[in-house]
Formats: C-alpha cells, sequence, structure tokens
C-alpha cells in the first residue's frame, strides 16, 4: 500500500499511479465547492471512470475490483468524508493498493464475497 502523499489542497490535480507491473493510471482530483466534496476521475488502459465522489472507503473503487489489479482506500482521522478543500492536507489520506492489498481488504471488510 502505498500513500499519495503529494494531495495538497489545490482544487484541480492530476497525478499518475505507478501499477507494479501494468501500465500508469491517470488519477484526476478536483474539488467542487457546489457539491461540497472531493471527486476523481481515473484512467487506465481501456477503463475509464468520471466524476465519482470520493469517500472513506476501505475501497472507493470496489465496483470494479473484477477489471482493475489495483484499489485506492481513503482513511480520515476525522471520521468525516473528504468534503473541504484542505481534506487530504488535514484529515484524510488516500492510499494506492495492489492486487495484494485489495484481496486483503476484502477479506478483511467483506468477508471474500
Amino acid at each position: 500500500m502505498k500513500l499519495l502523499d503529494n494531495i495538497t489542497d489545490d482544487p484541480k490535480q492530476t497525478m499518475f499511479l505507478v501499477i507494479e507491473g501494468y501500465d500508469t493510471a491517470k488519477l484526476e482530483l478536483f474539488w467542487r465547492p457546489n457539491q461540497i466534496g472531493w471527486f476523481f476521475n481515473l484512467t487506465w488502459q481501456n477503463f475509464s471512470v468520471y466524476n465519482q465522489r470520493i469517500t472513506t472507503s476501505p475501497n472507493i473503487l470496489r465496483q470494479y475490483k473484477n477489471l482493475l489489479p489495483f484499489g485506492l482506500l481513503v482513511s480520515t482521522n476525522s471520521k468525516v468524508d473528504p468534503i473541504v478543500q484542505q481534506a487530504f492536507v488535514e484529515s484524510n489520506s488516500m492510499y494506492l493498493m495492489d492486487s495484494t492489498d485489495v484481496a486483503l481488504v476484502e477479506s478483511t471488510y467483506f468477508g471474500n464475497v
């Protein structure tokens, strides 16, 4: 599991995630004040997802677990979803998980579903 420690309070950010053994993925983060929250776009190989809200979750990409060999864990110290622009600077963190991490999250949180 790798902490994405370069997330700032900039309302629009782009980063490239190194997926071990695969191509890199493009992750775009953006804060929408009118929606009071953070959202993301993700592009990897032939897979794309757009305008997804970021919530505190063991894997915000869980619904795509059969399509992606990685996941994104969003944690918090404040027990609140990342709704303020400074969320990833002050209280929330995002981690890139490899397939082993995703399998561990699945068995721990969802019981080998």
